[in-house]
């Protein structure tokens, strides 16, 4: 991969980009990384080069002024793959990054599956929650979010985070 590929990657997604925790099945996180665009050329250079899914989003009703929109969407590993390439080029968003990376680190791979969609331990489902929520803050204030400190993930944590 050229670094001027990574470098224009890292600045859709600064600009136009979303980095997400989100919750699957009610059981576990997932990392999803994404580009809405009006302009699918855009986002079919990102699944070229970085894999992924492009989807037309239905168009809205109530504003029919407005032009039909595109989604690019990569998840878990592919999303984690991608966030580590273009970390270093990342201006605004580098923070979500690192949470989200973060997050991917305490993720367990089910030996032979290759999947991460099995009961959590009570304590896996703190940290993810932690995570979540480390992201949900940051993206609700201003400035840069505080040092990563995952907490360990005993009965006092539960309580720290309001869980």
């Amino acid at each position: 991969m050229r670094d001027t590929d990574l470098a224009w990657a890292a600045g859709i997604i600064d600009g136009e980009g979303c980095i997400d925790i989100s919750l699957r099945q009610g059981r576990y996180a997932q990392l999803d990384v994404s580009v809405v665009n009006t302009d699918p050329r855009l986002l079919l250079r990102l699944r070229e080069l970085f894999r992924g899914s492009v989807h037309h989003r239905p168009h809205q009703t109530s504003r029919p002024r407005h032009r039909m929109t595109w989604r690019w969407t990569i998840v878990s590993r592919q999303a984690e793959t991608f966030l580590r390439q273009v970390r270093p080029y990342l201006v605004i968003k580098q923070e979500q990054a690192d949470i989200a990376l973060a997050m991917r680190k305490t993720m367990r791979i089910r030996e032979g599956h290759g999947r991460t969609n099995y009961p959590l331990s009570p304590a896996e489902q703190v940290a993810q929650m932690w995570f979540r929520r480390q992201m949900r803050d940051l993206k609700h204030c201003e400035g840069a979010a505080q040092p990563i400190e995952v907490p360990t993930c005993g009965p006092s944590a539960q309580v720290e985070l309001g869980l």
